[in-house]
């Protein structure tokens, strides 16, 4: 309650929702009092009717996620979170600390606990787009090593039949997956790239195996590559990887590393770039399927999902690329974000390393390039 003497004088109120926030709403109602006492509830309940329709709304999504035992503490704005970065944002990430057997959040989760996810999260995001950036220059420029050596002297296909299958075929049995590329849904994305190139240049007569990489998207050239017999697509891989070797791989031997960096960072570059949530993505289209792969005598890929198609298994795949620059970027840039959020939540430590796939790569008997992380643990 609050109480005052003059009750003729006109006093600041802020509207606390006490039932949800420990701390009052950013709006300041100039208000004339006319009797000495008034309680914070009796002004919940007569102006309520006062708060403007998003507000409102934002009151209710946030009294949801109370329902679901989501404590709210005073580090960050409630409402100024939900205004500038939107409740399903802050849904998706309070989700992460969902107990599955409750369906309730689990014990003592603060609103700062959310947060502090999501900005983690952010840092992640920005160091695997970086990352990813640089790795599409680098496989843009060994298919232009490649193709640019077969094309056809039209300009139309770019790569003649006996290079190009009709269609490639992903398959993922445990998650059902059957995804397939065409050749003809390439070549209708080449006559859209010499079609959008014409109308800026009406003189424009061929379009070069250089200029139709470069201006197509990096999903477009990934099609491109895995729709490549298979000779071509090896030609590709020797330009890329020369990087850090495993012990095993799957139980046939030696495995070409590329096909799945491709499939990787095509879906982290997207799922990054589209606001979806990095740190523990999972992507059925996206797994990569290893039987095994050891190092340093510990098997480094368990059967859970995670170590299949997670930031563990995108380092992994890039250790095997020749290009500096881009494991420089992405496992510096990761080691930096999960270090400062345990600066943070040292409390997480655990969790967070086995959900992003990294736990099994730390602290192995050989120095890596995963060795970086040891410092986490």
């Amino acid at each position: 309650d609050f109480f005052f003497d003059d009750s003729t004088q006109e006093v600041p109120i802020y509207i606390m929702f006490v039932d949800a926030f420990n701390k009052p709403i950013i709006r300041e109602l100039k208000l004339r009092l006319n009797v000495k006492e008034i309680s914070i509830a009796e002004w919940v309940g007569h102006k309520m009717n006062g708060l403007t329709d998003i507000e409102w709304k934002m009151f209710n999504q946030a009294k949801f996620l109370e329902a679901l035992g989501l404590e709210f503490d005073q580090k960050y704005g409630t409402f100024d979170f939900i205004s500038q970065y939107g409740f399903d944002t802050l849904a998706n990430y309070a989700d992460y600390f969902m107990d599955p057997q409750k369906l309730n959040l689990k014990d003592n989760i603060k609103l700062s606990d959310v947060i502090d996810l999501f900005y983690f999260d952010m840092e992640v995001r920005k160091q695997v787009i970086s990352a990813m950036e640089l790795f599409e220059k680098v496989f843009k420029q060994a298919m232009q090593y490649v193709i640019s050596k077969r094309a056809t002297d039209q300009y139309t296909s770019y790569t003649a039949d006996e290079y190009l299958n009709k269609s490639y075929t992903y398959e993922n049995k445990v998650d059902g997956v059957h995804d397939v590329i065409r050749r003809g849904s390439l070549k209708n994305r080449f006559r859209k790239v010499r079609s959008d190139l014409r109308k800026k240049d009406p003189n424009k007569d061929n379009v070069t195996p250089k200029e139709m990489v470069n201006n197509l998207y990096f999903n477009n050239v990934s099609d491109w590559y895995f729709l490549l017999n298979e000779s071509l697509r090896k030609e590709i891989n020797n330009y890329i990887v020369n990087g850090f070797k495993y012990e095993k791989i799957n139980n046939d031997g030696d495995y070409e590393y590329v096909e799945n960096i491709v499939r990787l960072c095509n879906g982290f570059r997207n799922q990054a770039a589209h606001g979806g949530i990095v740190f523990n993505y999972y992507d059925s289209s996206l797994r990569v399927n290893y039987q095994g792969m050891y190092l340093a005598g510990r098997r480094i890929m368990q059967d859970e999902k995670q170590y299949h198609c997670g930031i563990g298994i995108l380092l992994i795949s890039i250790a095997a690329i020749e290009n500096y620059d881009v494991k420089e970027q992405l496992f510096n840039g990761i080691h930096s974000a999960l270090k400062n959020y345990f600066g943070k939540h040292p409390e997480m430590k655990k969790e967070i390393l086995h959900s992003m796939g990294i736990d099994t790569l730390m602290n192995l008997k050989v120095e890596t390039p995963f060795s970086i992380f040891d410092d986490l643990s």
